[in-house]
Order: structure tokens, then sequence, then C-alpha cells
């Protein structure tokens, strides 16, 4: 069932247009990495993706419900 749920979102689902706080977001985020050394940048790779991947998670886990 909750797989229907998924691909009927996934069908239907269209992005929210790109807003200041998402392009702060990504200025914030470039700032930092230009002066973190290569293995803190690899974790705040990681910290972005897991972030990105919790608000999809939370976003299905609503429609779903």
């Amino acid at each position: 069932m909750n797989e229907q749920l998924k691909a009927l979102y996934d069908c239907f689902y269209k992005p929210l247009p790109a807003t200041q706080l998402k392009q702060k977001v990504k200025d914030c985020h470039q700032a930092l990495m230009e002066t973190l050394d290569k293995p803190e940048r690899q974790l705040m790779i990681q910290i972005m993706d897991i972030k990105d991947q919790l608000a999809e998670d939370s976003s299905i886990d609503s429609f779903i419900t």
C-alpha cells in the first residue's frame, strides 16, 4: 500500500519554487566548504545529503498519512 502511495506522490509532487532561504543555505554552504579541509568537506556533504533525505522522507510520510 505504501509503495502505491509513494508512486502517487512521485507522480504528482511538484517542488516549490526556490526561496530566498534556500539560496541563503546554498551561499552559506558554499562559503563554509571553501574554508574546510577535505575530510571536513566530506562530512559536510554527508550532513547536507542526510538533511535532504530526511526532508524528502518527511514529505512522503506526510503525504501517505
